[in-house]
C-alpha cells in the first residue's frame, strides 16, 4: 500500500465507522498545515540538503498520520467487535442458563434408593441408582430386592420391595 501526503487508498473509505470519520475531521487541518509548510519551504532561501531533510520529514509526517487514522479506524473496527462478541457471550450465557432451568430435576433419597422427578423422567418420580445413576429395578414380588440394572455396578438394595410399592404414588 503506498500513502501519499496522507491520502488512503479507494478502497478504505468504503468502510469508514462513524468514528473514523471524527479522526478523518480531526487530521484535516493537519493535513493543510502540513501543505502550508511544503509552500513554505519554496519560498524560503536555504540549502537544497535542509531543503530535501526538512521535506522528508514533512513526507515522513504524513505517513505517520496516514498510519495513526488507519490504525484508529482499525481501533473502532475491533472495538465494535468486541461488544458484539460480550453480546452474543450474554446471550449465549442466557441461553445455557434456561437449559440449565429447564432440564433441572428434583432428587430424593427415600431409604436407600435416589428418586428423581424432572424433565428427562417425564415429570414423574423414578427410582435410580445412587451408586452409578441408572434406572434400577423394583420387581412386583414383595420379597424381593430392588437391584441395579447394570451388571458392572452390582448394586442391590438393602430393604424388601414392598417398602418401594406406593413410592411412585407420592
Amino acid at each position: 500500500m503506498i500513502l501519499i501526503f496522507g491520502v488512503l487508498p479507494q478502497n478504505y473509505s468504503d468502510d469508514i465507522t462513524v468514528r473514523g470519520n471524527r479522526q478523518i475531521n480531526r487530521m484535516r487541518p493537519i493535513v493543510s498545515l502540513i501543505e502550508t509548510a511544503r509552500d513554505a519551504l519554496k519560498n524560503l532561501p536555504m540549502s537544497d540538503i535542509l531543503r530535501e531533510r526538512l521535506s522528508m520529514t514533512i513526507d515522513q509526517l504524513a505517513i505517520s498520520e496516514a498510519k495513526v487514522e488507519v490504525l484508529q479506524r482499525e481501533n473502532g473496527k475491533l472495538a465494535s467487535r468486541l461488544d458484539q462478541e460480550q453480546f452474543d457471550h450474554n446471550q449465549t450465557k442466557q441461553e445455557l442458563q434456561a437449559l440449565r432451568d429447564f432440564h433441572a430435576e428434583s432428587i430424593r433419597f427415600v431409604h436407600d434408593i435416589e428418586f428423581k422427578k424432572g424433565v428427562r423422567t417425564g415429570n414423574k418420580w423414578l427410582p435410580f441408582c445412587p451408586k452409578c445413576h441408572l434406572p434400577i429395578v423394583i420387581g412386583d414380588k414383595p420379597d424381593g430386592y430392588p437391584y441395579c440394572q447394570d451388571s458392572k455396578c452390582g448394586w442391590s438394595s438393602s430393604l424388601h420391595n414392598h417398602k418401594f410399592a406406593n413410592i411412585d404414588s407420592q
